[in-house]
């Protein structure tokens, strides 16, 4: 791990291509396109409208129209998230390459601050920072004017340890020439294909990530995550899958030397999540929802439950209560990853 500040941009700086794929977030199009255009750097914005039952093709229509950096592309039919991804990933011609949701936004500054630290360090392929939260209102931004560079193996060590995707997304920008080297989002991990990216991405080229907020990730009720892939334990079992995929037999990031012993810290991680989202469950009166977590973690890996963890979790199920302290501690940790991972993204 290298720190650096982060340098100013030259006067002259490339295109970064951002695609902007859109189903049905017509009332979010303008924030999602502002945010780009008053980025301070050239840019081309790509809209892919995906069969919108809304305004989604009449406000982008419009923006195109008042902006001549903004186009828009029209699936004849809806083809779901990933190909519509794919569509507009396939048509940039800039330099550096943002897949920005509709409803989502860049931090002022932030394609000047990835920018810089692609082209002072040619051996980064891949840039994120961290993406603020909201709902509403904006919250106001922070940055620390230092960036942090990892040896692709050595990030990719990392997220295998904490078994869990380190990006939100509308943070990340990719060189597009890694991008294409990569090749187009996974359709059969539609939970995990930007994780999927990220990974494949550490294993051809060094992750950069600038030390503060480089976007805004809007949650609402209707957004994907909290509607076609709503669940916990959904979340963990996609994550599992991919890490096997990935590390295991015949997969892309097997023939590293260290790809058994990432992928059992993987599956050991999600394990010890899924222990303790059992533990939490507990309660006096239902034990289904604590047993199905049980049942999970050990499915994923059979270790567990020789762990301290499981005989904690089986300690309290007994009792049946998971009583304050474990609560508090598990707060406790959850806070310290949370702190670590906005600080230093990982």
């Amino acid at each position: 791990m290298r720190i650096e500040r982060v340098r100013p941009l030259g006067d002259t700086p490339s295109v970064v291509s951002v695609v902007v794929p859109c189903y049905n977030y017509g009332h979010y199009l303008p924030d999602a396109v502002g945010s780009v255009l008053s980025q301070g750097v050239p840019v081309e914005i790509i809209i892919v409208d995906d069969c919108s039952t809304d305004d989604s093709a009449e406000v982008a229509s419009e923006l195109a129209e008042q902006h001549p950096q903004v186009r828009l592309v029209r699936n004849e039919r809806n083809l779901g998230h990933i190909a519509t991804f794919n569509r507009g990933l396939a048509m940039v011609t800039g330099e550096y390459v943002v897949l920005l949701s509709a409803d989502d936004m860049l931090a002022p500054g932030s394609l000047r601050r990835a920018v810089s630290l692609f082209e002072r360090n040619p051996s980064v392929g891949l840039v994120y920072g961290h993406p603020q939260l909201f709902t509403d209102e904006l919250p106001q931004p922070w940055n620390t004017g230092t960036c942090i560079i990892w040896r692709g193996s050595k990030w990719l060590g990392i997220i295998a340890r904490r078994g869990e995707n380190l990006m939100f997304s509308p943070e990340a920008i990719l060189r597009a020439s890694l991008m294409r080297k990569l090749g187009e989002y996974d359709p059969r991990a539609p939970q995990t294909s930007d994780m999927l990216i990220w990974m494949r991405a550490a294993r051809h080229a060094d992750i950069g990530r600038v030390n503060g907020v480089q976007a805004f990730y809007r949650t609402h009720p209707d957004q994907m995550h909290s509607t076609l892939f709503a669940g916990v334990r959904t979340d963990m079992s996609a994550r599992a899958d991919l890490f096997q995929q990935f590390f295991g037999p015949g997969g892309e990031g097997s023939g590293d030397p260290s790809a058994s012993l990432r992928l059992r810290r993987a599956l050991r991680a999600i394990a010890n999540e899924a222990t303790r989202h059992a533990t939490l469950a507990i309660r006096p009166d239902d034990q289904s929802e604590a047993a199905g977590y049980a049942h999970f973690a050990s499915t994923v890996d059979t270790g567990i439950t020789g762990t301290w963890r499981w005989r904690r979790y089986e300690r309290l199920l007994r009792r049946r209560k998971p009583g304050i302290t474990t609560y508090l501690s598990c707060r406790l940790r959850w806070k310290l990853k949370f702190w670590t991972w906005r600080a230093l993204g990982v």
